[in-house]
């Protein structure tokens, strides 16, 4: 009985694969709306799942520069306030480095809002342009 139903999963997969659907197991691209992010709240991550043991919460508002942009938005349900800014696949960064890129609450960033048009990643996500996401290993503290 498991062989059959390994079997057919397979076989849904395999059928998903073949689909004209451009949205099934296409790479991803994104449309890009410019803007600028204005840092809100810095706090620390009391999380038990963090990356590092400095790790904080760092939340932004997005404003994008053409005041009709979201007039066009793909996700319009997708708020531009109150972000997230993340490292390492979703985890929050340490505070040594936010303070290396000059992150500081009320501070603003050039940012983007990228909005999916094809594949089946994550539907929007923001990005703060001038900062360098592969150095925040450099300033992870951990106890052990």
């Amino acid at each position: 009985m498991k062989r059959l139903i390994w079997i057919a999963i397979l076989g849904l997969a395999l059928q998903a694969c073949d689909s004209d659907d451009p949205f099934v197991g296409d790479p991803c691209s994104y449309d890009s709306i410019p803007g600028t992010a204005t840092i809100r709240t810095i706090s620390p991550d009391t999380t038990p799942f963090k990356i590092c043991d400095d790790a904080v919460n760092v939340y932004f508002d997005f404003e994008p520069d053409d005041p009709n942009a979201p007039d066009d938005y793909r996700f319009p349900a997708w708020p531009d306030t109150r972000r997230s800014l993340f490292i390492a696949d979703g985890k929050n960064p340490p505070y040594g480095w936010i303070e290396a890129e000059g992150i500081a609450e009320g501070t603003q960033h050039p940012c983007v809002r990228l909005e999916i048009n094809k594949g089946t990643c994550t539907p929007v996500m923001f990005r703060l342009t001038e900062i360098d996401y592969q150095k925040w290993t450099d300033y992870c503290q951990n106890s052990e």
